[in-house]
């Protein structure tokens, strides 16, 4: 005989207010470095951005690191030691992770609700 198990807490999310979600570029096919980044969002909006990494395609060393706590500036660590292509190599960085915070922004405000209900 089969015994069945009930659990009543009483108790129920209501609703999502905050979160860290791990996001990285790895859809987009035209991407010129591997960006991955824990994202913090609260009530639908991007707030932040921590243990960011940029890395060559190859899964190769890591190139760079960032953060940005909401506070209006990136804070960017590029190691130039490791091979970064082009000529302006803080600048590709630079301008690659900018573009995956704005795409990441881009998404959430497609779908604030999935951050937000339970």
């Amino acid at each position: 005989m089969e015994t069945e198990k009930k659990t009543t807490t009483g108790v129920m999310a209501e609703r999502l207010n905050s979160a860290s979600v791990r996001y990285s570029n790895s859809g987009d096919p035209g991407r010129l470095f591997d960006i991955s980044a824990d994202v913090t969002i609260d009530r639908g909006q991007v707030t932040g951005f921590s243990s960011g990494t940029v890395a060559d395609l190859s899964g190769g060393p890591v190139l760079a690191s960032f953060n940005d706590y909401g506070d209006r500036m990136l804070h960017l660590d590029i190691d130039l030691s490791e091979s970064v292509p082009g000529e302006h190599a803080a600048t590709t960085v630079l301008e690659a992770v900018t573009l995956f915070m704005e795409n990441v922004g881009a998404s959430v405000r497609v779908n604030p609700a999935a951050f937000m209900d339970v």
